[in-house]
């Protein structure tokens, strides 16, 4: 399968989807590389207004992640607009106080159809930290793409095996 042709449409909606891309250390590259390729893809992009990547870093730092999610997320909300870029808005929501910026995210994954990228989850531990900031259930059809060198975390992320992307199966042109 393609992972392009796993995220959800556009017009589909429904609760939080998980995908995970799984893959052996020695086809890093290649995981990103995928992944990218459909975060970029024309098609999602129109999909999701609000679009963030995110490498994990450790130990995890919960107010770093949600630093770096909404200011990406307010970002990609502002490039779509028409007329001018309202860089001086997303200065000022990064400068905004930790409470204000958590409340106004808060109110984004509620409402907005988001796609976030996940590289490198390594633990269920770090999953269920991260789960926290997110609705599971919804009716705009977000998506999380998880990427991960363990076997054990591709599946239980997920909750279903089939929605684990293997890279070792794809040929060389993929």
């Amino acid at each position: 399968g393609n992972l392009t042709d796993l995220v959800p449409t556009k017009e589909s909606g429904g609760d939080l989807q998980v995908i995970a891309v799984w893959g052996s250390s020695g086809g890093d590259l290649g995981m990103t590389s995928v992944v990218w390729n459909a975060y970029t893809d024309r098609k999602i992009c129109e999909g999701f207004p609000c679009r963030a990547w995110i490498r994990l870093r450790r130990p995890f730092n919960p107010h770093e992640f949600i630093w770096s999610l909404a200011s990406q997320f307010f970002s990609s909300t502002c490039k779509e607009q028409r007329g001018g870029i309202i860089a001086l808005d997303v200065l000022n929501k990064m400068e905004a106080k930790q409470g204000e910026l958590l409340a106004e995210f808060a109110q984004h994954v509620n409402k907005e159809r988001f796609l976030v990228v996940l590289e490198d989850l390594s633990s269920m531990e770090e999953w269920n930290a991260i789960t926290k900031f997110f609705p599971q259930k919804g009716e705009n059809g977000s998506c999380i793409i998880v990427s991960t060198l363990n076997l054990e975390v591709a599946s239980l992320s997920v909750g279903h095996p089939y929605r684990v992307l293997h890279l070792n199966q794809l040929s060389a042109q993929h």
